[in-house]
């Protein structure tokens, strides 16, 4: 979890919003994996704003993550 924590600092510094993305998408999966299901929603949520803004495929993987967790966002 500390890498991706890391990764995501670095990337906000330098503005990058895809390394965000994918950061926001591990720690999701971490917290998910964790059972720390308010964190993980948070995580995935901004993973999905983030994938969404980019017009990325990526989106569509954290939309099902969240579906399956209970966490449905539209």
């Amino acid at each position: 979890m500390e890498r991706y924590e890391v990764a995501l600092e670095l990337a906000r510094r330098i503005g990058h919003l895809h390394e965000r993305a994918r950061a926001h998408h591990g720690l999701g999966r971490v917290h998910l994996a964790d059972g720390h299901d308010t964190e993980a929603k948070a995580h995935l949520e901004a993973a999905l704003a983030a994938y969404t803004a980019l017009g990325t495929p990526e989106a569509d993987d954290v939309r099902a993550l969240l579906d399956r967790s209970g966490g449905a966002t539209t």
